[in-house]
C-alpha cells in the first residue's frame, strides 16, 4: 500500500493520493471520540499517512445509528480522528476530504436537513478542505427515482449546499481576508480535535476538570439551541471561537501576509 501511494504520487505529483476510509474510527455505537485502541491502531499506520498527500475519512450515516445527536456524535469522532492523524503524521497543508452521501445506507431515504448539518455542515466547520458527495447508480435506475432526486436537489440538498458554501465564502472573506479557511475552534485542529490528542506515542482521552466539563456542556447546549431554532443554522458565527487556517503561502499575523506564491483551490 505504501509503494502504491509513492508510485501514484511520482507519476501524478499534482494529484492528491490516499486510501478511502482511512483513518477509521469504528465508533459504531456513536461515541463522540474514537477509543484508545483505535487511535493506537491508527498510530501504527503512520507510514500510510506519511505517504498520503490527502486523507479521506468516511462519514456515511445509517438511520439505525440512533437519533440525530447520536449520528452527529459519530461523525464528530470520525472527523476528529482524521484531524488528529493529520496533525501528527501528515505534511503541512495536507488536505482533508470527507466522503459522504445524501441517503441513509440502510433505508435509502434521503438525509433530512439535520443530518446534512451533521455531515456536510460539521465537515465545513471543522476546517476540512471539502467533501466528496456521491451516490450509487442504483438510485437513478427509474423515472420515479430520478424525479425524486430532482425534487430533493431543488428543495433540500441544493439550497442547503448553496447556503453552506455562501457561509464558508463569507467567513473566508471577512475573517481570513479570502486567504484562508474558517474553522470553529471547539471542533477543529486548535482545541478539541488537536490539543486533545497531542501525545504521539501514547494517545489517550482528555481528562477534563469539572469547570472545563461544565463549559463544554454549556457550549454544546448553546450550539444545539442555535442550530435548530426554526430549522436554521448560522455557520462560523454563533458557535465557539472562529479561527483561520491559511491557504498555502499565507500565514496569520496582525493581518494575513503572503510568504510564497499562493495556491487557492476550495475556500
Amino acid at each position: 500500500m505504501e509503494r502504491t501511494l509513492v508510485h501514484c504520487s511520482s507519476i501524478r505529483p499534482q494529484g492528491k493520493w490516499g486510501f478511502y476510509g482511512f483513518p477509521g474510527c469504528y465508533n459504531y455505537h456513536n461515541q463522540r471520540t474514537c477509543d484508545t485502541n483505535t487511535m493506537e491502531l491508527n498510530d501504527e499506520l503512520d507510514w500510510m499517512f506519511q505517504a498520503s498527500s490527502a486523507l479521506f475519512p468516511s462519514i456515511y450515516l445509517r438511520e439505525k445509528f440512533g437519533n440525530h445527536q447520536a449520528r452527529y456524535d459519530r461523525v464528530h469522532g470520525i472527523l476528529g480522528e482524521a484531524i488528529r492523524v493529520s496533525n501528527l503524521y501528515g505534511s503541512p497543508y495536507q488536505p482533508l476530504v470527507a466522503y459522504t452521501r445524501f441517503r441513509y445506507g440502510d433505508t435509502s431515504e434521503f438525509y433530512d436537513v439535520t443530518d446534512l448539518h451533521s455531515t456536510l455542515g460539521q465537515t465545513a466547520e471543522a476546517g476540512y478542505n471539502g467533501a466528496a458527495l456521491w451516490d450509487s447508480h442504483a438510485s437513478f435506475e427509474t423515472r420515479d427515482q430520478c424525479l425524486g432526486m430532482r425534487n430533493y436537489l431543488d428543495t433540500t440538498l441544493g439550497p442547503f449546499l448553496k447556503a453552506l458554501q455562501d457561509a464558508v465564502n463569507k467567513c473566508s472573506r471577512t475573517k481570513c481576508s479570502a486567504h484562508g479557511r474558517c474553522k470553529n475552534r471547539i471542533r477543529s485542529r486548535d482545541r478539541e480535535y488537536g490539543d486533545k490528542y497531542k501525545n504521539k506515542t501514547k494517545p489517550s482521552r482528555a481528562v477534563l476538570s469539572i469547570w472545563e466539563t461544565i463549559v463544554s456542556v454549556l457550549r454544546i447546549l448553546w450550539s444545539i439551541l442555535l442550530n435548530f431554532v426554526n430549522g436554521e443554522r448560522s455557520y462560523f458565527e454563533n458557535v465557539g471561537d472562529v479561527s483561520c487556517e491559511c491557504f498555502p503561502g499565507w500565514k496569520v499575523a496582525t493581518k494575513l501576509t503572503k510568504t510564497t506564491a499562493v495556491s487557492v483551490d476550495w475556500p
